[in-house]
């Protein structure tokens, strides 16, 4: 995947350095997007860095971005992310990628090699499939699909039946898509360098919904017994509860209305990954250093929810949130 902050114009020798060493054949690549409902579009949002491309976005989801990088243009990440499907995909490069591959094979299957019979039945079922139902094929790839199914004889003639099945059909596959693909591309290209770009603002990002402020109580019982009894680290159960919101509040915050009984099961799923997380830090509270642990009673009171409230909105807008103090 391509978009993230941190990748430069570097990333993309990068990657197609890593598929080589590594001698990756079949490939995923992928634009960053961001999705609703997720800490990365919250972030993004906040950025004014999220763009509309529903116009777009079912003709290929896999190559349509909607987002803005940061470490290059839109245009370059498009541009240099077409470059590198087109080299990964083409026949020039995925088979060294498939021989070297085969050929690093070290492990050996425990049942007897394909027969020559059944080595020639296999090649005549490929070869009636490559002429028969890809009739479109061009001779060109032909040749290249003839000429992997021979690589794969010669270096791993047990492994000719996974071969053909996964790694050349889906070459066959991505190097057929690749025009339509690249059209795509191109569109959103053009899309940018003619001005046509339109931002996709969404004012309820990293707000908290005013429904939310008259029913945060409901979930306090739930949230102080998990946490406070689960949670090795007592003075963490306040940061831990404004972890728990602010990720309860990316998923459903944006049309919230009331808990709600599935409401209830998201929470409990975030508690789990929160505990989880403060416990593996293993965190020691100081000798002699006072403990004033949050009560059952201080966290249905109305100031302490009211702190956690402007700690979590705080965090959802990107700013050092203050410590909610356990005697609130």
């Amino acid at each position: 995947m391509v978009g993230f902050d941190n990748d430069d114009l570097g990333i993309f020798d990068e990657q197609m350095k890593f598929l080589k060493d590594a001698n990756v054949c079949s490939t995923n690549i992928n634009t960053l997007k961001a999705y609703p409902g997720t800490p990365l579009w919250v972030r993004l949002q906040r950025d004014n860095r999220v763009i509309d491309t529903t116009h777009i976005y079912s003709d290929a989801p896999r190559v349509v971005s909607n987002i803005i990088p940061k470490g290059m243009t839109r245009v370059e990440m498009l541009e240099n992310y077409r470059k590198l499907l087109e080299n990964v995909k083409s026949w020039d490069s995925f088979r060294p990628r498939l021989r070297a591959f085969l050929s690093g094979i070290t492990y050996k299957a425990k049942v007897a090699k394909p027969s020559l019979k059944r080595r020639l039945i296999l090649l005549a079922m490929f070869i009636k499939g490559m002429f028969t139902k890809n009739d479109a094929l061009p001779p060109e790839v032909q040749r290249e699909i003839r000429g992997a199914v021979r690589d794969t004889f010669k270096l791993a003639p047990d492994k000719v039946a996974q071969t053909i099945t996964f790694l050349i059909a889906q070459q066959v596959s991505d190097h057929g898509l690749l025009p339509y693909f690249s059209s795509i591309i191109q569109r959103q290209i053009d899309e940018c360098n003619n001005g046509m770009l339109v931002a996709d603002c969404d004012p309820s990002a990293g707000m908290i919904p005013p429904q939310f402020h008259k029913s945060i109580g409901k979930a306090m019982p739930l949230l102080y017994d998990r946490l406070s009894r689960e949670i090795g680290y007592a003075p963490g159960v306040p940061e831990a509860m404004v972890g728990v919101l602010k990720d309860f509040l990316i998923r459903w915050g944006g049309n919230f209305e009331d808990f709600e009984p599935h409401h209830f099961t998201y929470l409990n799923e975030l508690c789990d990954r929160h505990v989880e997380r403060w416990n593996e830090k293993a965190v020691a509270t100081p000798k002699g250093a006072a403990v004033d642990p949050l009560t059952a009673e201080r966290a249905r009171s109305i100031p302490f929810m009211r702190g956690l409230l402007v700690a979590v909105e705080q965090e959802l807008r990107g700013t050092t949130p203050a410590p909610v103090a356990a005697t609130a």
